[in-house]
């Protein structure tokens, strides 16, 4: 379940959600962030302690899960962060096997080399 709280009530979205990455790359001014993740549930929940910024958690029709932000001198929303970034945020993209590194030319590699008899 993904919970945005701003002010004194919360919108609360139910289903799951997989993330392959971490949730986010860094605590930003005015926001608190939050992750509990125990056999009970998974939760994700993020706090706004500057009033005057407007935010919301967009999961997009292509499975993108972004946050963004209302600009107020250009009108409209800004992506400043979002999951999957690339594809080795899939879970199991290499196979069991494998190691994925977006940086390689092929992308997935083997975790294990063979031994030269």
């Amino acid at each position: 379940a993904v919970k945005e709280l701003n002010g004194s009530n919360g919108v609360e979205f139910g289903g799951s959600v997989e993330f392959g990455g971490s949730l986010e790359p860094s605590n930003y001014e005015g926001f608190v962030f939050s992750y509990v993740n125990n056999i009970k549930e998974v939760i994700y929940y993020y706090g706004i302690t500057n009033q005057s910024i407007v935010s919301r958690v967009v999961l997009n029709q292509s499975g993108v899960l972004q946050r963004e932000v209302w600009v107020w001198g250009n009108s409209e929303w800004s992506t400043f962060w979002y999951t999957p970034m690339d594809e080795c945020d899939h879970y199991g993209v290499c196979g069991p096997y494998g190691v994925c590194d977006p940086n390689l030319p092929h992308m997935c590699e083997c975790l294990l080399q063979p031994l030269d008899h």
